[in-house]
């Protein structure tokens, strides 16, 4: 009895815990993202907010450095939630059309295999589909230009890569490659005024 007593409340203590870590995975990443920019998020930012995530009760009842207050509502979650997903199939496509389709300088489909193309497929159509999820008030509050370069830069240049591969369209593709990468170079660009909103 002593036993079954002392291992429900193991579980309570344990489920304490661990709710708020999903939440404060996803806080620390957008804030580790807004304050050390898009590129240092992607390299060093899982390592930096699992460690910071995992030690959440230190920064909610210790931590008393910052005076400053951010408010963050569920839609911002989902959509932090849904442009990291579409940036992590992306660049995954991305990846596969590199290794299987580039002989010398030039891309060339015919390289590519059945099942790397269906993969690659997929991969396009959730980076689309989390794409569309994320919602433009979010990405206004993080650069007032950021909405368009998304949808027009991000989003359809993904939307072209994808219809170049599916009907062997080299041009539409290099097109879509142009847009995408035009997004990269902006988003580069205008990394430290993210920092700033």
């Amino acid at each position: 009895m002593k036993k079954k007593i002392i291992r429900i409340v193991i579980y309570i203590l344990l489920a304490i815990y661990l709710i708020p870590l999903i939440y404060f995975l996803l806080y620390f990443n957008w804030d580790y993202a807004r304050k050390n920019g898009f590129v240092s998020w992607l390299c060093f930012g899982e390592v930096v907010v699992t460690a910071k995530s995992i030690i959440w009760p230190y920064y909610v009842f210790l931590n008393k450095e910052s005076d400053e207050i951010v408010i963050i509502n569920q839609n911002d979650l989902d959509s932090i939630s849904h442009f990291k997903n579409s940036r992590i199939n992306s660049d995954s496509a991305l990846l596969l059309i590199r290794t299987s389709s580039i002989i010398g300088d030039s891309l060339e489909f015919q390289n590519i295999t059945p099942s790397d193309k269906k993969q690659i497929i997929n991969l396009l159509n959730t980076a689309i589909k989390e794409a569309k999820l994320v919602n433009n008030d979010l990405l206004d509050k993080i650069h007032p230009e950021l909405p368009e370069k998304y949808t027009k830069h991000y989003i359809i240049g993904l939307e072209m890569i994808k219809a170049g591969i599916n009907n062997n369209e080299r041009n539409k593709f290099l097109l879509g490659y142009n847009y995408f990468g035009r997004y990269i170079l902006w988003f580069q660009a205008n990394e430290e005024d993210f920092l700033k909103n």
